[in-house]
């Protein structure tokens, strides 16, 4: 059992990163990780589910209309630009689609999380 490392040994370790004021660089490094590790899920997700790459590039681009916020004054704007760009809502409407048996919302709430994983970067 040497090849396997002790679970006090590593309990340690996520005590020290829980604990310990990790540096701004280590945080940039573990968002930049969940963000990408959001990205490869929800590609890999919407390509399992078998929807048009066309209009999976079209949404992808979409959301950046958000920014038309601005128009109305910075504080709407950013108001508008961040609403859009969180997970909440795509979360809301996965969940929605799949109780409610309407997949076909389905790929726009794995685009529209895509959206988690660029503001995490």
């Amino acid at each position: 059992m040497a090849g396997r490392p002790r679970a006090g040994k590593l309990k340690n370790v996520i005590s020290a990163l829980c604990h310990a004021r990790i540096s701004h660089a280590c945080q940039t490094v573990l968002l930049r990780i969940e963000g990408g590790g959001l990205f490869a899920a929800t590609i890999l997700a919407y390509w399992e589910s078998h929807a048009s790459w066309i209009l999976f590039a079209a949404l992808l681009l979409a959301p950046d209309l958000s920014s038309a916020g601005y128009a109305a004054g910075v504080k709407m704007g950013a108001a508008v630009y961040n609403l859009v760009h969180t997970l909440t809502g795509p979360l809301i409407l996965l969940v929605y689609g799949l109780v409610a048996a309407h997949f076909s919302l389905v790929p726009y709430a794995r685009v529209w999380a895509l959206l988690g994983a660029h503001a995490n970067k």
